[in-house]
């Protein structure tokens, strides 16, 4: 966990317990991105392969 998520988690810790919803809701945004970097990566992989050959 980067430090200032930390921080922030710690403040909304309480009411995150209380809300597991919350978490799984966030968990998933983070998962989100996360694919959507790697396929962008992947995107201008494969566009470099085409335009160099």
């Amino acid at each position: 966990i980067v430090r200032s998520d930390f921080a922030l988690d710690k403040q909304k810790g309480c009411k995150l317990a209380s809300h597991p919803d919350m978490m799984l809701e966030l968990q998933r945004e983070k998962a989100a991105q996360m694919q959507q970097v790697l396929l962008k990566e992947q995107l201008s992989n494969i566009y470099s392969d085409v335009t160099l050959t």
